[in-house]
């Protein structure tokens, strides 16, 4: 038994030492998977964070471009001050206003806005017609006249059919 008794030994202490080995590799593994998955981690972070840093200084820069657009954009729940607008300019230009058509029009790649379409004749003095449509383009709301057909309809009287687009919120 003797004889036997050092090859056990060095059995023991190589099945001890391959355990060991086994077990600090085994750890050695999970470690460098918890590394992976940290450093995955503060990658997918340091994305998130550059892109919140990015809509950051896009709102501030945009807050005053923003701000301009909320004041010439009539809002989403403002038809009526669409028609109550173009109604005031007829009064104060002293000419005969009669709205024939609003439409309502989405589209041209517009995520929160759309056109209002405003379809209506005017009559008047030359004069008053060109300050009514004046009037209209020069104020501070984004609008447009897209078609206007003028004709005299009388000595002094002119009649006039206009197409105004105005943007707006949509609903």
């Amino acid at each position: 038994m003797k004889p036997f008794l050092p090859l056990i030994a060095t059995s023991i202490a190589v099945l001890l030492l391959g355990g060991g080995y086994f077990f600090m590799l085994t750890q050695v593994d999970a470690s460098v998977l918890r590394i992976e998955s940290a450093i995955a981690s503060a990658e997918a972070l340091t994305k998130k964070d550059v892109g919140l840093q990015t809509t950051e200084v896009f709102l501030k820069e945009t807050t005053e471009l923003r701000e301009t657009l909320a004041t010439t954009v009539i809002g989403k729940d403002d038809v009526v001050e669409i028609i109550q607008l173009l109604e005031t300019v007829a009064r104060d230009t002293n000419t005969d206003l009669s709205i024939s058509d609003v439409v309502l029009e989405s589209g041209g790649g517009w995520q929160s806005h759309e056109r209002a379409i405003v379809v209506f004749s005017l009559e008047g003095s030359f004069g008053a017609l060109v300050e009514f449509m004046g009037t209209i383009e020069s104020l501070p709301v984004v609008a447009r006249v897209e078609n206007s057909n003028l004709e005299k309809s009388g000595a002094r009287t002119w009649f006039g059919t206009f197409t105004v687009t105005v943007v707006k919120e949509k609903l």
